[in-house]
């Protein structure tokens, strides 16, 4: 959901269908969450909008901003219904449980409001520092409120106070820095604080007593509950953190590089979690991040399969054409077919295991019927519903180390460490073309998606042939010190990615220039990829990351950690909605990266 404004804020609706969110521009927008459509524009305000919440009907949207006003929204009819005016600034509004009520911070204040007749109704006192965030529980009988500013000298910057009588029923201390965000869990039992401190506290609702305390990556700005209060999604600079609540590990971590992010808000359903940030981009994630171990991956490939995992670094990987499996191959020798559904291994190429040499790498043909595998200086073509070899292709005179079928299937590339590139005709087995030139062994072969042209590269140059008559068209040398792992077409045929040093470069393949360097891995780059739609290149490092690049923008829209080891393979599901990522850690991971281009 992209806007030239950045969000401060962000809420669902009680029904998941919408979101809004807060913008720096003054304006307030509603989002078709299905269809990242902006529904509706709220305009009024006359400075930043700093928060924004639901009533609980879903009828009306409360709001807050810097002008010192909360404006109460129409949300059917996009008008504003009332203006409740406060002494200044106002950093955050919330609903309580019944719609009737709406507290604010006003100031070192909690503010509270008929949401009825608009009258203020009550000022809640004793906060000596700025209140940032207030929230209801759950029975509504409670409010939770948390104050920070610029040098926080209010120790005790956690207050929980009776809504009836407006009472401080109990301070919260233990943060060393101010409180930022507040938030119950949904059975009202404890609280989460996010602070400046670099933590994110658990509180105990009853005793006060705090239950956990959650090492942050940097300035907590926001924390949201999932909807069964099992999991604690939190937000800090450039990172999103999940943690299990009822032992107080972190589970995983997602870093996201372009923009600081500002809020976080669960979907009522718990599969999405939205983020808000300083940049003009309001994301979509998807929940199943929070399934797998230390990674934010959806399926970890060769942990728990009944036919068992790979025992050696996975070296290359592929999708099936019709994006339901996965083949793998790895230095233990074997070759491994994948339900890429359920993350199960389906078969193993038995025959490929028993060979002495190591399988350098394995591409599916666009008829999804036949599978090419690399095994020393020979091509095989396996069939892939019974597992047989039907061909060796013989001719190069080292090890092959990569390959790639032409997209109408009809011939497969190999290159190979005898410095060539070998043309083979599927149909025959002959091998129809050499193409010779290169000064060092060939690390990666990508054809054209019209196969009219093939990019190889080695470490030293990358070189674009005619498929037809085997001249070479075009040539690019690496720059001095650096080397060159793989190259890969984007889906139009005009660019070129090529993965050098510790950078993706984008070429323009007709002029042969480069356009963009992508940099922010800390070491080599070991693969790229399109995306099916050329929105997006995926590259994996010797750093053990995979990072995701806004292909028109060259930066970097997200870090995926986890592996633990050099990640040598990234592959784009056919249909754009998953990553798989091969890793020397001897398992295969999926990502699902599908909210994030939505949110995009």
């Amino acid at each position: 959901m992209q806007m030239d404004s950045a969000a401060k804020s962000v809420c669902w609706s009680p029904d998941g269908r919408q979101l809004a969110a807060g913008y720096r521009d003054r304006k307030v927008r509603v989002w078709d969450a299905a269809t990242d459509t902006c529904n509706a524009v709220l305009e009024g305000h006359s400075d930043e909008v700093t928060s924004v919440a639901w009533s609980p009907s879903g009828q009306q949207l409360a709001t807050s901003s810097a002008d010192g006003c909360i404006r109460l929204w129409d949300v059917a009819t996009g008008q504003c219904t009332a203006t409740l005016r406060s002494s200044g600034y106002v950093h955050t509004v919330c609903w309580s449980p019944d719609g009737r009520q709406v507290a604010c911070g006003d100031g070192h204040d909690v503010g509270l409001w008929d949401a009825a007749t608009g009258q203020r109704t009550a000022t809640l006192t004793g906060h000596e520092d700025i209140v940032r965030s207030v929230c209801w529980s759950p029975d509504g009988q409670t409010l939770a409120s948390g104050s920070t500013a610029d040098f926080s000298t209010d120790g005790n910057n956690l207050r929980l106070w009776d809504a009836a009588d407006g009472t401080c029923t109990a301070t919260l201390a233990g943060h060393s820095d101010g409180v930022r965000c507040v938030r119950w869990s949904p059975d009202g039992r404890q609280l989460a604080s996010g602070s400046k401190d670099n933590t994110v506290r658990l509180w105990d609702a009853v005793t006060g007593q705090c239950s956990a305390v959650l090492e942050h990556a940097g300035k907590c700005t926001g924390v949201a509950w999932t909807p069964d209060g099992r999991h604690l999604v939190s937000v800090s600079n450039r990172a999103i953190s999940v943690w299990d609540t009822a032992t107080g590990q972190h589970r995983t971590s997602l870093a996201v590089s372009d923009y600081a992010l500002t809020d976080v808000a669960f979907s009522p359903d718990g599969r999405q979690f939205a983020t808000a940030a300083k940049g003009p981009t309001l994301r979509l994630w998807s929940a199943s991040m929070m399934q797998e171990g230390p990674h934010s991956s959806t399926t970890s490939m060769g942990m728990t399969s009944p036919v068992g995992p790979h025992t050696d670094t996975v070296n290359y990987l592929d999708w099936s054409p019709d994006g339901q499996r996965l083949i793998s191959a790895s230095e233990d020798r074997s070759v491994r077919l994948w339900d890429a559904v359920t993350g199960t291994c389906t078969s193993v190429l038995t025959e490929l295991k028993a060979k002495r040499l190591v399988i350098s790498d394995v591409c599916w043909s666009p008829c999804g019927r036949l599978v090419g595998g690399a095994d020393g200086p020979t091509v095989q073509v396996w069939d892939v519903a019974s597992g047989e070899c039907t061909a060796e292709l013989d001719g190069h005179t080292h090890a092959v180390l990569c390959m790639c079928w032409s997209p109408d299937g009809r011939q497969l590339a190999s290159g190979s460490k005898d410095t060539t590139v070998r043309l083979w005709d599927a149909g025959t087995g002959q091998c129809s073309m050499v193409l010779a030139g290169q000064p060092s062994s060939v690390q990666c072969v990508s054809w054209r998606p019209d196969g009219r042209q093939l990019a190889s590269c080695c470490s030293d140059d990358i070189r674009v042939w005619d498929a037809a008559t085997g001249q070479c068209v075009a040539m690019a040398a690496t720059m001095a010190g650096q080397y060159f792992m793989s190259v890969c077409w984007s889906p139009d045929g005009q660019r070129l990615a090529v993965a050098e040093g510790m950078s993706v470069r984008l070429w323009d393949a007709a002029a042969g220039q480069c356009i963009a360097v992508m940099e922010q891995h800390t070491d080599g780059v070991a693969s790229v990829c399109w995306s099916p739609d050329g929105r997006w290149l995926a590259s994996g490092s010797h750093d053990e990351t995979v990072r995701l690049w806004d292909a028109a923008e060259g930066k970097c829209a997200a870090t995926l950690t986890g592996h633990k080891g050099i990640v040598r393979c990234v592959r784009w599901s056919p249909d754009g909605r998953q990553l798989a990522s091969g890793p020397g850690d001897k398992t295969i991971r999926l990502w699902d990266v599908s909210m994030m281009q939505r949110a995009s």
